[in-house]
């Protein structure tokens, strides 16, 4: 950039919301997609920095086969490995008084894990990694 300052991924801290679903394949694996964005000083133009990604993957459950093995209460808890691909688009305000710069990108890829405790057989609540 012109003004000396570097382009940068680095996003402060903010409110960050996932949307997930996807078809369970007989317990032991899943094919989902993800919708994910976060945002940082939404209100405020001059500091503002967002970034929404989307992908398509697959969320593997490898304590699926010994779940039965485990006492009742922890039985809804399930431990899994998730890796996807798709495309992310972000936007932040490089230093105040300067446009707001964007790109975006196909072929992002993202790996985690999590651990998700079921409510009922069709619904649960988790905590992802990635």
């Amino acid at each position: 950039m012109g003004n000396g300052a570097l382009w940068t991924t680095d996003q402060d801290g903010g409110l960050t919301a996932m949307f997930r679903m996807g078809f369970n394949v007989l317990g032991y694996a899943a094919l989902e997609t993800a919708l994910t964005a976060s945002g940082n000083e939404l209100s405020d133009a001059d500091l503002r920095s967002w970034a929404a990604h989307w992908h398509l993957g697959a969320r593997v459950y490898p304590m699926w086969h010994w779940q039965a093995e485990l006492p009742d209460y922890l039985q809804p808890l399930e431990p899994s490995l998730y890796f996807g691909w798709g495309g992310t688009y972000q936007v932040y305000t490089p230093e105040s008084g300067l446009d707001e710069v964007g790109w975006s990108s196909w072929g992002s890829w993202r790996f985690g894990l999590g651990l998700e405790y079921f409510i009922t057989s069709y619904f649960k609540l988790g905590v992802d990694y990635n």
